[in-house]
């Protein structure tokens, strides 16, 4: 009875704590209680350790991401810039490299043959494409229309 007296003066003195408050298997409050709560240092180590893991391999994922995503923009600028062309050399007999309003980050050049005659087989007109942040090149040759990354 005397337990029970404890244990019902606790719950009045703080209603809103009551599980903190219990008495363990002993029937005392103390210390014992408080370790079965605890994380110890081990646990904590390897929930830090695996944070770091995960932090990194998205970090790379991300990374791997934006790499792509510049591939991409260059290889799809560089087949908007044939259209483009074709399109413009119907009309006006030649091909106006600068003519084009490519994206800011997407560098294209001619590489070899001539933008009057894009279609000679001698020396056919071949553009290259890539993105300023980026190492891989797509090339276009007006005559094969083949796209090729190097």
């Amino acid at each position: 009875m005397d337990n029970e007296q404890t244990g019902t003066a606790t719950e009045l003195r703080n209603p809103a704590r009551p599980a903190a408050r219990q008495a363990n298997s002993s029937g005392a409050i103390g210390p014992e209680r408080l370790e079965e709560r605890a994380f110890t240092l081990i646990e904590l180590m390897i929930v830090v350790a695996l944070l770091g893991i995960l932090s990194v391999a998205s970090y790379l994922w991300m990374v791997s991401s934006i790499q792509s995503a510049r591939d991409i923009t260059a290889k799809h600028d560089l087949l908007t810039f044939v259209k483009f062309e074709e399109n413009y050399y119907l009309e006006n007999g030649s091909m106006d490299i600068n003519a084009f309003p490519g994206s800011d980050d997407v560098i294209i050049d001619a590489v070899s043959g001539s933008v009057d005659d894009p279609y000679s087989a001698d020396a056919p007109l071949v553009v290259q494409s890539r993105h300023h942040k980026s190492s891989a090149v797509f090339e276009f040759n007006f005559v094969t229309r083949e796209t090729i990354q190097r």
